[in-house]
C-alpha cells in the first residue's frame, strides 16, 4: 500500500463550516457521525463532470480512453488504504442498506442445523430491517434466528472476552456474525481482529458494518480475515447528504462460485457494452456491481477521499484519541462530573464520537435549548443521550474547549 505524502492532520480551511442559515460564523458543528462537512473542493469536483457532460454527452464515458467508463476506480486506491484492503477488494457502490443486502445474498448461508446470524444491540433500525427481511426469505423467524448480543445494559459495556463467549455459545447454530467495529449509540469500537479469528475458529463468517468506522478508526480488513462489509460515505468521509456507499469483499471469495444479485456493471471490462447472454462476472469485488455509478455523487465522494490521500487513518485516530481524551479529562475534573457521563470510558476502545447519558433524563430538554441558542450542533437520543464527535480533519482543541464550558455553564446553573 502506498505510503502517505504528507502528515498533516487537521484540514479545517477546506471545509466549509455551516452558518445554520444565518450570518452566524461560530457554529460549534460536532455532528461528523450524522453528516460529514462540506469539502469546498466538492464544487468545481461536481462543476468539472458536469461541463463534460455538456460539451461531451454520451462520449463523456470515453473521453480520455475511458473516464466515466472507469469512473469508480479512481476512488478505489483511497479506500482501499481506508479499510486496509487491496484494490481489487473495494468498490464504491450503492448506499449502504443496499449493499448489506447484497453482501447477505452472497454470505448468509443458512441449513436448518445453522441458520442463526449474530449482531450487535442496539443496532440501527435498518440493519435490523435488513437483517430480519433476509432471515425471514429463507423462512426462518427472526425472533429465534437473530442474535442480539446486549452490548449495553444500564449504560455498561460488554468486553471483548464477554463477547466472544457468546459467539462461542452459539457456535453450532450460527453461520454469521454481522457487526458494528463502532457501535452507532454507545460509540464502543471492538476488537474486529480477536473476533474475527474466533468466527473463522468456529466456522462463522464475518461480515461488518463500518458506518461508523470508515475514516475514524484504523482497519486493516483484509488482514484481519474479514470476508465481507459495508459502509456509507456521508458520515466521516464527508461525501455529501445521501451519496455513495461502499463495499468489501475478501479476496478469498472472489472465485468462489456463491449466489450473487448480478448486473452488467459487474461484467468483466470488455463485456460491459457486449450483448452476452451469460453473466461473466470480473474476479474482483466489482463483480457485486449492479449498474454504472452516479458520476456526480462520485465525483463529490472523489473530491473528500483527495483530503484523505494528505493523512492517513492512523494519523487521525491518535488525534481522535487526543481530543476524546482532553474532553474526558475536562469532565472528570469538572463540578458537573456527576450529571453527565461517557458511556465509553475506555480511551483505546472508542473513535472520535463521544456518547454520553445525563444522569437526570430531565436536564436534556434545557440542554438542547441551551446548546441550540450557542450555535453547536450535536445530536441527541431519548431519552438521555448525547452524541458529540471531535473530527480531527476539522474540528479542533479550542472547539472542545467551547463545548465543554456550555455543558458546565448549564449543568451547573440547573443544578444549583
Amino acid at each position: 500500500m502506498m505510503k502517505m505524502k504528507e502528515q498533516n492532520v487537521c484540514f479545517r480551511e477546506e471545509f466549509h463550516i455551516p452558518n445554520l442559515g444565518t450570518s452566524q460564523k461560530d457554529v460549534l458543528y460536532l455532528c461528523g457521525h450524522s453528516l460529514g462537512l462540506h469539502p469546498k473542493s466538492v464544487r468545481s469536483a461536481i462543476e468539472e463532470e458536469l461541463q463534460i457532460w455538456q460539451d461531451f454527452a454520451v462520449e463523456g464515458h470515453f473521453k480520455d480512453g475511458s473516464h466515466w467508463f472507469s469512473y469508480h476506480k479512481k476512488v478505489s486506491p483511497a479506500l482501499a488504504r481506508i479499510v486496509g484492503a487491496h484494490e481489487s477488494e473495494v468498490v464504491a457502490m450503492n448506499s449502504l442498506t443496499t449493499n448489506l443486502h447484497l453482501m447477505m445474498v452472497s454470505f448468509y448461508r443458512p441449513t436448518q442445523q445453522r441458520y442463526k446470524i449474530i449482531t450487535d444491540a442496539p443496532i440501527f433500525p435498518s440493519d435490523k430491517y435488513a437483517l430480519d427481511s433476509v432471515i425471514k426469505r429463507f423462512g426462518f423467524n427472526p425472533a429465534d434466528a437473530l442474535i442480539q448480543i446486549p452490548t449495553l445494559t444500564k449504560n455498561a459495556l460488554i468486553s471483548t472476552d464477554q463477547l466472544i463467549d457468546i459467539i462461542k455459545k452459539n457456535k453450532d447454530q450460527a453461520c454469521l456474525l454481522w457487526l458494528n467495529p463502532v457501535n452507532y449509540l454507545s460509540g464502543q469500537r471492538f476488537d474486529i481482529p480477536a473476533i474475527a479469528k474466533a468466527c473463522h475458529q468456529y466456522d462463522i463468517t464475518i461480515g461488518l458494518d463500518l458506518a461508523h468506522s470508515v475514516g475514524n478508526i484504523s482497519l486493516e480488513l483484509h488482514a484481519w480475515q474479514v470476508d465481507c462489509a459495508v459502509w456509507c460515505s456521508y458520515k466521516y468521509l464527508n461525501g455529501g447528504p445521501g451519496t455513495i456507499g461502499g463495499c468489501f469483499v475478501h479476496k478469498n471469495h472472489h472465485d468462489k462460485v456463491l449466489p450473487r444479485l448480478e448486473g452488467w456493471w459487474g461484467q468483466a471490462e470488455e463485456n460491459r457494452f457486449a450483448v452476452l447472454d451469460q453473466f461473466q462476472g470480473v474476479p474482483t469485488a466489482e463483480a457485486w456491481q449492479l449498474s454504472n455509478p452516479p458520476i456526480l455523487l462520485m465525483a463529490a465522494l472523489r473530491a473528500s477521499l483527495d483530503i484523505f490521500d494528505r493523512t492517513s487513518v492512523t494519523l487521525l485516530a491518535e488525534s481522535s484519541r487526543e481530543l476524546t481524551a482532553f474532553f474526558e479529562n475536562l469532565l472528570i475534573n469538572s463540578k458537573i462530573n456527576n450529571r453527565i457521563k461517557i458511556i465509553n470510558n475506555r480511551p483505546h476502545e472508542r473513535g472520535n464520537m463521544l456518547c454520553m447519558w445525563l444522569t437526570k433524563s430531565s436536564d436534556l430538554s434545557a440542554l438542547q435549548h441551551r446548546l441550540k441558542e450557542g450555535n453547536v450542533v450535536v445530536d441527541y437520543r431519548h431519552p438521555d443521550i448525547i452524541r458529540a464527535s471531535f473530527c480531527p480533519l476539522y474540528n479542533t482543541r479550542d472547539e472542545v474547549l467551547r463545548f465543554f464550558e456550555i455543558l458546565e455553564d448549564t449543568l451547573y446553573a440547573q443544578a444549583a
